[in-house]
């Protein structure tokens, strides 16, 4: 279990959201081609067309812990970094800042000491959120590129279209 734990890499957190959101959106794309006899290649490409889709997904969701409305979400602004979870946006910035150990201070305290409302502020505040923003877009133009191989459709353009949706 990573709660409260300041050192972890992207790669961790890849990881993480691989094994919590992308593997749900891989194994639906993949199975569904699976089961509809599709060739190997077709099934592969609909694996990675999951795969990527769902890590877009993932981190836009955590974007949206930062910027979202707490009516709109249903949870507080921060509530992932509240329950000591580390989503790309504090990632980003623990890279930006590596001087910086509020986030580390943070977590020891297990997110009940003071500064809390000033990391979620760097974030907001910063260019954090537009470089998650790009990242989760390069997530999306994967997965509409895994799509190559499949002749134009009316359904290969719903799979185009959602991974357009963010």
């Amino acid at each position: 279990n990573n709660t409260y734990n300041a050192n972890q890499t992207r790669d961790v957190y890849y990881k993480k959201i691989d094994d919590k959101t992308a593997s749900l959106f891989y194994l639906a794309s993949e199975s569904g081609a699976a089961l509809g006899d599709a060739s190997k290649e077709n099934v592969d490409a609909l694996k990675n067309y999951g795969y990527n889709l769902g890590m877009a997904f993932q981190i836009i969701d955590d974007i949206l812990d930062f910027t979202g409305e707490q009516e709109e979400m249903g949870k507080p602004v921060g509530s992932d970094f509240l329950s000591g979870n580390l989503t790309l946006p504090t990632i980003l910035l623990m890279e930006k800042q590596p001087q910086d150990n509020s986030i580390e201070k943070a977590f020891q305290e297990k997110c009940k000491g003071e500064g809390i409302e000033n990391i979620i502020s760097k974030i907001q505040n910063s260019s954090i959120i537009e470089q998650s923003n790009a990242v989760a877009n390069d997530f999306c133009f994967k997965s509409k590129q895994a799509l190559a191989c499949f002749p134009d459709s009316y359904q290969k353009q719903c799979l185009l279209d959602l991974a357009d949706y963010n």
